[in-house]
């Protein structure tokens, strides 16, 4: 490659190398492999609730009622446009535009 020494090429090979390895304290694989030594858990972040919403139209329980397919999807926008309007009140928005 030119404009590239081979000392630049060595060094980019050596560091591309080591990258994946890991080192451990003596004795810890042997350790691990034996069953005396447990891994320690990862740290995780904290899970957020999940909130339930309580939507205005049952879907299920008019489907089980006997309702057809094009209510089904009227109810799932009604809940949307619904939804919707709940958060932008929430958020102090009045319009669905941006300004």
């Amino acid at each position: 490659m030119p404009g590239v020494s081979k000392e630049q090429i060595q060094a980019a090979r050596e560091a591309d190398l080591f990258a994946y390895l890991q080192f451990h304290e003596p004795g810890v694989l042997k350790e691990r492999i034996a069953g005396t030594r447990t891994a320690e858990p990862r740290r995780t972040s904290p899970q957020k609730p999940v909130s339930k919403v309580g939507l205005l139209v049952d879907i299920e329980a008019a489907i089980r009622s006997g309702k057809g397919p094009g209510y089904e999807r009227w109810a799932k926008v009604f809940n949307l446009k619904q939804l919707s309007f709940v958060f932008r009140r929430s958020n102090g928005t009045r319009s669905h535009y941006r300004r």
